[in-house]
């Protein structure tokens, strides 16, 4: 049954290029794949480049998220929502200045330089 559900997953992934859900599942996904042993199926190259691409994550989101203060972490939380640095002070009651400096650390941590970048690269990550 699992190993009917993966090939199903695997067709999806090829059809429509997914890739960041295996990513996502991290070590469980990493398992199943190589229990695929690679190039043995029909999905070899595609379980190839999985694989590499979870070598290349492995690690990288759970240091930054390490790296990260829980309250960066909920202003980070709140970039995502959408919501600007009034809005962001108001919900977590600190000052407007607190969240500027928190979110120049989260750029800091992610290497980027704009709120929209934060997101997108935290979820890239597996931080969000």
């Amino acid at each position: 049954m699992a190993d009917q559900t993966l090939d199903a997953a695997l067709d999806l992934a090829a059809e429509e290029g997914f890739r960041l859900p295996f990513l996502q599942f991290g070590d469980q996904a990493r398992k199943l794949l190589l229990h695929r042993n690679g190039g043995a199926s029909r999905h070899g190259p595609l379980v190839d480049e999985l694989l590499t691409m979870m070598a290349a994550h492995s690690g990288l989101g759970a240091d930054l998220t390490e790296s990260m203060s829980p309250r960066e972490l909920d202003v980070l939380r709140h970039l995502s929502a959408g919501m600007d640095t009034n809005q962001i002070a108001a919900d977590l009651y600190v000052s407007r200045n607190t969240v500027r400096t928190h979110i120049k650390s989260i750029y800091r941590k992610l290497s980027v330089s704009s709120k929209r970048d934060a997101v997108l690269r935290a979820v890239e990550l597996d931080i969000l």
